[in-house]
């Protein structure tokens, strides 16, 4: 996570319907070298209808935000949805902490060729 966000590897990816799952690092530190760990600060501000682009090499994936919360990264789990498209993304609440993510869930409703 050095370079920047990363996928689960056991998660989906887009070649298969399924729960794609990013992680990131956020912080709000006054000086950071590395903007890699700035990737997903104010993820916790996201709300119900944003809009998340990703894309790959020829498509552009739209994803809409369904819900934002805190939890305990023990209690995270990113349940697998076989046959429909989800995105799942996580930070950690404060640089460096192993204890709470923010979370967010969204759905895939578009994709449009590039």
């Amino acid at each position: 996570m050095l370079k920047g966000v990363v996928r689960h590897p056991d998660s989906a990816d887009f070649s298969v319907d399924g729960n794609i799952f990013i992680l990131g690092h956020s912080s709000h530190l006054p000086n950071v070298f590395n903007r890699n760990f700035q990737a997903f600060n104010g993820l916790e501000t996201m709300t119900w209808g944003d809009k998340i682009y990703l894309d790959s090499v020829d498509t552009q994936y739209v994803y809409r935000v369904e819900k934002v919360y805190e939890a305990k990264a023990s209690e995270v789990l990113v349940p697998e949805t076989p046959g429909e498209a989800r995105l799942t993304l996580a930070t950690c609440n404060n640089f460096g902490s192993k204890d709470d993510r923010y979370i967010v869930e969204a759905v895939l409703i578009e994709t449009k060729t590039l």
